[in-house]
């Protein structure tokens, strides 16, 4: 048949135009993995500016909530590596807290 659609062929998707995929919204869980990346990066953009020094309490412990804030995406968009990181972070920073705990009592 020439011109037409040979069966069991399909059409390839446009790219472009008003019959493009849209694409999909961001879940909520992707926007809390942002704000978990955020508090660490923010955590440690005070602790390089001498606002929020490494053995205070307050630095393990916001890099512990952005820590696991990003797991929460990742319940949702699994991916290894990034868990196996923030597995580690997670302890490095309970390890962080405890360390700055005990030195102040």
């Amino acid at each position: 048949m020439p011109g037409g659609n040979p069966a069991g062929k399909r059409r390839p998707e446009p790219l472009h135009g008003p019959h493009a995929p849209r694409p999909e919204r961001p879940l909520i869980s992707t926007w809390i993995g942002y704000a978990g990346a955020a508090i660490i990066a923010l955590a440690y953009f005070l602790n390089q500016s001498g606002l929020l020094r490494s053995d205070d309490w307050r630095y393990p412990t916001v890099n512990l909530l952005g820590s696991a804030l990003i797991m929460v995406s990742l319940v949702y968009a699994f991916n290894a590596p990034s868990v196996a990181i923030e597995l580690f972070w997670s302890a490095i920073s309970v390890y962080g807290l405890w360390r700055s705990l005990r030195r102040s009592s």
